[in-house]
């Protein structure tokens, strides 16, 4: 076979790639969805900020735009139903 024409050291560079990225959406698992202006809101929020920093490495959290960015995209989340996250990642690319 004529394979992908790319070299074995990208094929074990993407295959660590998506090792890191498993292991950080396994620590993100346990991320809430509060309701919008449900109970306990800001304090869900904070906690899912904190889980997020801790799983993401630095270099990316930086690359990203550092907290400010995490925090505003945690915004954006806010309040959405999984229906709309799913057709969100589907546009993405995701399953």
């Amino acid at each position: 076979g004529r394979g992908a024409g790319r070299g074995p050291g990208d094929v074990v560079e993407l295959v660590e790639e998506y090792k890191r990225l498993a292991k950080m959406m396994g620590k993100m698992k346990g991320l809430k969805v509060p309701k919008k202006g449900g109970y306990g809101q800001q304090q869900a929020i904070n906690q899912n900020l904190a889980q997020m920093a801790q799983a993401i490495p630095p270099q990316m959290l930086k690359q990203m735009g550092g907290m400010g960015a995490l925090q505003g995209m945690l915004k954006q989340l806010e309040g959405k139903d999984m229906g709309q996250m799913q057709a969100m990642m589907k546009k993405m690319g995701g399953q």
